[in-house]
């Protein structure tokens, strides 16, 4: 989904949540198996709804995201001591520049999160938005196979 209002609040993250409870119940899906991803503001709202969600994902991967003072508290409280996270960002970036990323992965790595971080020398801008250099880095993260054999690996028991 999209939003206008970001992903870090908590409202939104609980109506998400809902959606996606709501979903479980009615799909045949594997619970141990649930993975977050987000891009730019999502890439903000994966860290946020996986810090404020910490037992309800097997793995996260955020692209071209940030981390809020919210999600510093988190990870440094533990929240994702049991989520392994996989960052993606352009160093070339415009918009969302990739010193977010480099922070909060280090804030992660500090507070011994299993995180990998690939940093891409050059991303290029998303098709029509000329102006965003380095911002698409979804467009690489997304291709790697080796992102969705990392996400087939992960599983856990979530508490919903």
């Amino acid at each position: 989904p999209h939003t206008s209002e970001g992903w870090s609040s908590r409202g939104i993250q609980r109506r998400v949540k809902e959606m996606l409870e709501d979903v479980l119940k009615t799909v045949k899906a594997d619970k141990t198996r649930i993975y977050l991803t987000g891009v730019s503001m999502g890439g903000n709202g994966a860290w946020s709804f996986a810090t404020n969600f910490p037992n309800y994902f097997a793995a996260v991967a955020p692209v071209c995201g940030f981390g809020s003072e919210e999600v510093a508290e988190n990870i440094e409280a533990g929240a994702l001591k049991n989520t392994p996270v996989w960052n993606f960002h352009g160093a070339n970036d415009v918009v969302v520049p990739c010193s977010a990323s480099d922070s909060i992965v280090a804030l992660a790595k500090e507070n011994n999160v299993d995180v990998k971080y690939t940093r891409y020398e050059r991303s290029p801008p998303p098709p029509g938005y000329a102006s965003y250099d380095g911002h698409a880095s979804w467009m690489q993260a997304y291709s790697e196979k080796a992102l969705w054999d990392w996400f087939l690996t992960k599983s856990k028991d979530i508490a919903t």
